[in-house]
């Protein structure tokens, strides 16, 4: 089944589970608590608007497949599974309540960007460049699997 992109049509879907997480949600897979996983999250809307610059290791014949497979085909991904690099999870230094602010300000900006300019590239660190459309599908799956990581 396709998870939905991650746009203003469905945010408040996706804000009403943000809001059920706490800072000692439980987890249910993975190794990250909600605070290290709402930096990792603010970090991928950070790169995709262009305000953090990861190093581009993509291979472009396998950039595409990759997309096309964890965007269209295995979209619910297995958790606990796949470890993403050290440099896509960031250390935070901030409380939770202030990290969860600035989550929902990077996904602000996200949703800002997606509205005014689709067709712009961001360069994905493994999956190359990728239009704000193509960052919306992959946010909305990414933003998918960690809250179903706290059950939210």
């Amino acid at each position: 089944m396709s998870k939905p992109h991650l746009t203003r049509e469905n945010e408040s879907m996706f804000l009403a589970r943000i809001e059920k997480l706490r800072a000692d949600s439980p987890r249910k897979f993975g190794t990250m608590d909600t605070n290290k996983m709402l930096r990792h999250m603010r970090n991928a809307f950070e790169t995709c608007v262009g305000e953090t610059n990861l190093p581009d290791s993509s291979i472009p014949v396998v950039r595409r497949i990759l997309y096309f497979a964890i965007c269209h085909v295995m979209t619910t991904w297995p958790g606990g599974r796949i470890k993403a690099p050290d440099y896509w999870s960031p250390p935070t230094d901030h409380p939770f309540e202030e990290e969860k602010g600035l989550f929902l300000g990077a996904m602000k900006r996200f949703f800002d960007a997606l509205e005014a300019h689709p067709g712009q590239v961001g360069r994905h660190p493994i999956l190359g460049p990728l239009t704000m459309r193509q960052w919306s599908r992959l946010n909305g799956i990414h933003l998918h699997h960690h809250l179903r990581q706290f059950g939210a």
